[in-house]
């Protein structure tokens, strides 16, 4: 998983500043995760536009190889941590499907819906502020930030799954191999709720201010 690198200096300062503020009530804040204050009505499938069909296409790839990926996560921690050819297998099918599929996913979202979606969240007022420096902060941010969160959780994993297998000393790979199972289960959580947040509240706020013309042009690269 060599290419699991990105140069996003901006998020990552966006995160750490936030993080430093005072919580306030973002656009998809707790009390519960699964029900945010800004859940709008469900959309059938069959009438959602072509690129959002897609998005949702993709989301119930990844939440098969999430369960595959937890099985063996549960199966390996249950096991006292022996690595078995059949868990080596499974761990590198998913980190190719992170790099191959889920990554590019997250980008098509973070490069041709989320950046004309966030512009209609702005001007109708859906969006909070910062607590100390102003600024606003729309889902879009959220999921950008879900994001980055993601792909950090899973480089990290993904190197330390590798250090794992190269350390004799026993009492060090079991440590390492907790670690990496703590990880993995945050990653999969992360994902899931990511999934839940885009599919019931980015995606329809999509079809509540997107017009046909921009689905069309966005179809272009969501395909």
């Amino acid at each position: 998983m060599n290419n699991m690198t990105t140069n996003t200096d901006d998020k990552i300062k966006r995160i750490v500043e936030k993080s430093a503020q005072d919580e306030g009530m973002s656009p998809m804040s707790p009390p519960d995760y699964f029900n945010a204050p800004s859940k709008i009505e469900e959309i059938p499938y069959d009438q959602l536009p072509s690129p959002i069909k897609k998005l949702v296409d993709e989301h119930k790839v990844a939440i098969e190889q999430l369960e595959k990926f937890q099985n063996a996560l549960v199966e390996f921690k249950e096991s006292g941590f022996k690595y078995t050819p059949e868990l080596s297998k499974t761990f590198k099918e998913f980190f190719e499907f992170f790099d191959n599929e889920l990554i590019p996913h997250h980008q098509k979202e973070d490069k041709f819906l989320f950046p004309v979606l966030e512009k209609y969240l702005l001007k109708s007022g859906e969006h909070s502020k910062y607590m100390s420096n102003n600024q606003y902060e729309t889902s879009v941010d959220v999921m950008e930030d879900d994001h980055l969160k993601m792909l950090q959780v899973g480089a990290l994993i993904f190197n330390l799954l590798g250090i794992y297998v190269r350390i004799p000393d026993t009492v060090s790979r079991n440590l390492i191999a907790d670690f990496v199972f703590n990880k993995g289960m945050e990653l999969i959580d992360l994902l899931r709720v990511h999934i839940y947040q885009e599919e019931n509240i980015l995606f329809p706020q999509s079809v509540k201010f997107l017009s046909e013309e921009e689905f069309a042009t966005i179809s272009k690269y969501i395909k």
